[in-house]
């Protein structure tokens, strides 16, 4: 989602993304975003569903702990790959994910932004609005302000260093609702130190490095980085 919005962005050509936009939508995963609790919540019969298998002349042999398993994936969240890069993180009950949540966000609000330049307004509304609900939500019932950090999903008391950093990236911090929460969030991750993978740091750096240059300005644990991202 966001590689097609930047497309667009970069080129001023919205002849992909108004090609795509049917397929952007499918995949933005908001049409199990649930009014009454705020999140996208996946449906129960799909939670642990088997989705891939490696072929079986695949084998393990000389593969990275982890990668084998994760190949041989099933309908779960995709919080940090391979698995051993996720720092314990605790899949809720209900799938109200903390990361899953966070992503589908972030795609909500580039659907909005897509949606307003093809002159789809109504799209455009009703993307925003569920971008704006779930960080809001986010914020209201997964933020733990004693300990600085969101927890991994509704009714989740564990908190891994994923579940701060990617409603952090999609903008549900805000130092408006929450005054200090940016500073909290960005000690919080400090003291985490990495225990996530690239793909995980990626997001983590791409996001800052916007608001707070030099990209490591943010180890000094300057709220203002966060409010700018919201």
């Amino acid at each position: 989602m966001s590689l097609a919005t930047e497309q667009a962005l970069y080129t001023g050509d919205l002849s992909l993304v108004r090609q795509r936009y049917e397929d952007l939508k499918k995949h933005s995963f908001t049409y199990w975003f649930d009014k009454s609790v705020g999140l996208v919540v996946k449906p129960p019969a799909l939670m642990g569903a088997a989705c891939c298998k490696c072929p079986a002349s695949w084998s393990p042999a000389g593969m990275p702990p982890g990668i084998y398993e994760a190949l041989n994936c099933r309908c779960d969240d995709l919080i940090d790959w391979p698995g051993g890069a996720r720092d314990g993180y605790v899949s809720a009950n209900n799938n109200a994910s903390a990361v899953a949540n966070s992503y589908i966000a972030l795609a909500a609000s580039r659907l909005s932004q897509v949606a307003g330049w093809l002159g789809k307004d109504s799209d455009a509304k009703m993307f925003g609005e569920i971008a704006t609900t779930i960080r809001t939500t986010l914020r209201e019932k997964l933020w733990d302000k004693s300990t600085g950090s969101f927890v991994d999903g509704l009714g989740i008391s564990h908190s891994s260093m994923h579940a701060t950093l990617f409603p952090a990236m999609a903008g549900a911090v805000d130092e408006v609702a929450e005054p200090g929460m940016g500073l909290a969030v960005v000690k919080t991750l400090r003291a985490a130190g990495m225990k996530c993978s690239c793909m995980a740091a990626y997001w983590c750096a791409r996001r800052l490095a916007v608001v707070c240059p030099p990209p490591l300005i943010w180890l000094g644990a300057r709220a203002g980085c966060w409010k700018a991202c919201t």
